[in-house]
């Protein structure tokens, strides 16, 4: 990080670090932490990585709301990221709970379906009920 302080993999990396150093983590503080991934997330706008530490050290200092903005990001970036996906359905799950309603909206609109993605496909027939997608 020393080396190259302008990689957003860098300063990302070294934060998530010493976050996951519960000693190392109270010493410098979460704010310091938070404020290098934001660092790292304006040095690299798509980097996942720096996104969803920043949402994890978000909610371990307690702001639940900024680290729920994240995790709806990197999940809306990559749908496959199951552990971004987990932590925005937890989320709901207890926003549920609490009877609260949900008036949030991603950061970016859902894509659209391209020419090339495949149509969904009917659950009909037998099989259809035992195999769901």
């Amino acid at each position: 990080m020393d080396g190259d302080p302008d990689q957003s993999d860098h300063l990302a990396l070294y934060a998530w670090i010493v976050a996951n150093r519960p000693e190392r983590a109270e010493q410098v503080g979460y704010d310091q932490l938070i404020a290098l991934l934001s660092r790292a997330v304006d040095l690299g706008p798509n980097n996942e990585r720096a996104r969803f530490w920043r949402g994890q050290v978000f909610k371990r200092a307690g702001r639940l709301e900024d680290a729920i903005k994240d995790f709806r990001w990197v999940n809306h970036a990559n749908p496959r990221h199951v552990d971004a996906a987990r932590e925005v359905r937890l989320y709901e799950m207890r926003r549920a709970e609490r009877g609260e309603k949900s008036n949030d909206r991603p950061s970016t609109p859902p894509r659209a379906r391209t020419a090339s993605s495949p149509e969904p496909r009917a659950k009909g027939g037998i099989l259809g009920k035992f195999f769901k997608r």
